[in-house]
């Protein structure tokens, strides 16, 4: 419901979205810990950026490429 431009909500509602931003600066500040972890990129891109539209394959795919492994993980032809 709206009135004069505010929104109400469910107390619950309220609590979810209280941890959800709890959740976001954790996040964030992991991010930038760790953003000298080039093969962490993919990662990071996939959650935070808006240009991953291939869903977590296409991530297993990027990470897999740029570990020399296959999506799980595994030896991939010696590494390439």
């Amino acid at each position: 419901m709206k009135l004069f431009g505010w929104s109400i909500i469910r107390t619950s509602e309220l609590e979810v979205l209280k941890k959800d931003s709890t959740r976001i600066s954790r996040l964030t500040e992991v991010y930038r810990w760790f953003a000298g972890w080039k093969d962490l990129d993919v990662i990071w891109s996939y959650i935070i950026e808006d240009d991953y539209y291939g869903g977590i394959d296409s991530a297993r795919k990027r990470y897999a490429r740029l570990r020399g492994t296959g999506i799980y993980g595994e030896d991939n032809e010696g590494g390439r």
